[in-house]
């Protein structure tokens, strides 16, 4: 009785420990472009990447995606799960993504 006590209490601490385990947050930087119709490019640097230069913002068939003003980018990551965490002037504005 008491090895099958303790089996389930080990199996319950377990459980609990995998399922509020964390999944580790990632960040990521919007790097905007402006076209010359006023509309923007984005490319993303993420930070577990920093060797590699930010890559554009490309649809399914390949093509870099035009937003029409930098809050519809903003849009564009937030249903995708990214939530904004820092804004910075620094050469332009930058935003700082986390998800």
């Amino acid at each position: 009785m008491k090895k099958k006590l303790l089996t389930i209490v080990a199996i319950l601490l377990l459980f609990t420990q995998l399922t509020l385990a964390e999944a580790p947050i990632r960040y990521c930087e919007l790097v905007f472009t402006t076209t010359w119709s006023q509309q923007y490019f984005v490319s993303v640097a993420y930070s577990d990447q920093p060797a590699i230069p930010p890559l554009p913002v490309r649809d399914s068939s390949g093509r870099k995606i035009k937003f029409l003003s930098k809050m519809a980018a903003l849009n564009y990551f937030e249903k995708d799960g990214w939530q904004l965490f820092n804004v910075f002037k620094e050469d332009g504005t930058h935003f700082i993504l986390k998800k």
